[in-house]
């Protein structure tokens, strides 16, 4: 009987708790872009802004946990504009992509602000790659390549203050600090020459507070 007693008591304990508050689930969109771009609130000068494009955050309880990522590619092929066989052609590829995945507590301010805190485990990748090709004295296909990769990761507290317009919409921004690890690698490379190909390699230790910048727009449901 005891243990009958002891098992509802801790089962109804465990309920209560996670009952405390609401469970909800939160999708959210980094809408600084198109604010920078269509009303010109201080408009696209380099300012930062969160990576971070799509963000979704599930509540349970009195703990949650949220992800979000961006990524931003680009490809592009510029050919010579007389079409010369002596002049080269340009290529470039670029890849950006940034991820997180974090636990959240919450705080209640008002009826309408929220305040969420926690800690993202985050990584960054930054790839970039640009070659040229063009034909030699001796009608060879010569391609010189310069690629640069750039890959960082770690840890992120973050504040996270949220606006509450309806019940399902909402604004937010937040607060976040990043200490990362980061490897970057250079490469220089010939078809022609590849005995003067060169590679560069570099470690770094990076850490950055970043100001609350970025709007989201959060829809709950």
């Amino acid at each position: 009987m005891k243990f009958s007693f002891s098992t509802i008591y801790l089962f109804l304990f465990a309920q209560s708790f996670f009952a405390q508050d609401s469970t909800f689930k939160e999708i959210g969109l980094n809408a600084t872009p198109f604010i920078n771009q269509y009303l010109d609130f201080g408009s696209g000068n380099g300012e930062f802004s969160s990576p971070y494009m799509i963000t979704y955050e599930q509540k349970f309880g009195k703990l949650g946990s949220r992800i979000g990522f961006g990524i931003v590619s680009r490809n592009s092929n510029d050919k010579p504009v007389n079409d010369k066989p002596t002049e080269p052609e340009f290529y470039t590829n670029t890849i950006s992509l940034d991820a997180r995945c974090g636990a959240v507590l919450y705080k209640n301010l008002s009826s309408r602000w929220d305040l969420k805190y926690g800690l993202d485990a985050v990584i960054s990748i930054d790839n970039s790659k640009n070659w040229t090709v063009v034909k030699n004295v001796f009608g060879q296909e010569v391609t010189n390549t310069n690629s640069i990769k750039d890959w960082q990761s770690g840890l992120a507290p973050f504040l996270f203050v949220q606006f509450h317009i309806t019940k399902h919409f909402s604004l937010a921004t937040e607060l976040i600090g990043t200490a990362a690890y980061g490897k970057k690698v250079t490469k220089l490379q010939s078809s022609e020459f590849p005995e003067f190909d060169t590679r560069q390699e570099s470690t770094s230790l990076n850490y950055n507070i970043a100001p609350p910048t970025a709007l989201y727009f959060i829809v709950r449901f």
